[in-house]
């Protein structure tokens, strides 16, 4: 799960690894 995350937040900017992290997050805990 940390690897997924790190992995996505490899975008340069903060804010928008922010939202990808809130909304894929979302969706996991949806998922679970």
């Amino acid at each position: 799960m940390t690897s997924d995350l790190e992995h996505f937040c490899f975008c340069r900017d903060v804010k928008l690894c922010n939202i990808a992290v809130l909304r894929f997050g979302s969706q996991r805990i949806d998922l679970a």
